[in-house]
């Protein structure tokens, strides 16, 4: 009997899955190539600065091509599975080459380089700490004395010589949701709720994240239930049988005060598999995971 109930609990919340709204508008793109001769693409997937990263690509040269990409787009959140195998064509005039460069939303760790605030100024954690010299409510300007610590980029290039065969596999997701204050720096419990803003009432901020000081007067990042996060994961595998590879990494986060730089290139073999993670901000408790996770 009891079998009979959660086959019968599994099959209603399946259906329940498949009928109910999405949780936020969305744009899905799954698409499948598999070419044989000349090939030229351009490609561009997200949009600085509203989904969380924009991933442009360029595909060019003379081969085959098998290639799957999956993307997922909604507001402050880009997720993306690319897979591109290839083989130049053997009298090739132009080697196949993938291009790839992903520009992350989320900000850098920044320094503040006047020595009048040196001193005293977090140099850090100043981009994001309510008690910074520069913060959004503080009416100050990155100006030329603050020098961002990296360019926000992920890049790869992939190329493979006539006749040998060539892989730039990535499986990445980034995220970036907003920062909102309320009525001031620390914002209050109703504030989640209606922002204060002439004109505009009741407008749901749940999506947000914001300071807060705890019970003992700790300033914290709190996050509203639908907030999307803020952070960046990524899987790649940049590989050639015979040909080049290039990668170009430049991350910070000035959460964690960790910085990521890397300029390469080698010819011949090479095969470079990786994992990264940057996790600044985790999403909201709302934010829809796996649909049997809280079954029991």
């Amino acid at each position: 009997m009891k079998k009979n109930i959660v086959a019968l609990a599994l099959a209603l919340i399946f259906i329940m899955a498949i009928a109910a709204p999405a949780f936020a508008q969305t744009i899905v793109h799954v698409e499948n190539y598999n070419v044989d001769g000349t090939i030229w693409m351009n490609k561009q997937v997200g949009h600085y600065c509203n989904t969380g990263a924009e991933q442009k690509q360029t595909i060019r040269g003379e081969g085959t091509l098998k290639k799957s990409m999956d993307s997922r787009m909604v507001k402050g959140k880009l997720t993306v599975v690319d897979t591109n195998d290839f083989v130049t064509a053997p009298n090739a005039v132009a080697n196949l080459t993938i291009v790839s460069v992903i520009r992350l939303c989320t900000p850098p760790k920044y320094t503040y380089t006047a020595p009048a605030l040196a001193a005293w100024t977090d140099p850090i954690t100043s981009i994001v700490h309510p008690n910074s010299i520069y913060h959004p409510t503080n009416g100050f300007t990155i100006d030329d004395d603050w020098d961002p610590v990296s360019e926000q980029v992920w890049a790869a290039y992939v190329s493979a010589n006539p006749g040998f065969s060539g892989n730039l596999h990535q499986d990445y997701v980034a995220a970036y949701g907003p920062w909102w204050a309320g009525d001031g720096i620390f914002a209050t419990d109703a504030d989640w709720f209606q922002a204060l803003i002439p004109g505009i009432v009741n407008v749901n901020m749940n999506d947000n994240w914001r300071w807060e000081l705890d019970e003992d007067n700790v300033v914290f990042a709190s996050r509203g239930v639908k907030y999307v996060g803020d952070y960046f994961n990524m899987k790649q595998l940049a590989r050639t049988s015979d040909g080049e590879v290039k990668r170009y990494i430049d991350i910070s986060s000035p959460w964690s005060h960790g910085y990521l730089y890397e300029d390469f290139e080698a010819r011949g073999f090479v095969e470079i598999e990786e994992s990264f993670s940057m996790m600044n901000l985790p999403e909201g408790v709302q934010v829809r995971g796996k649909w049997w996770e809280d079954l029991f």
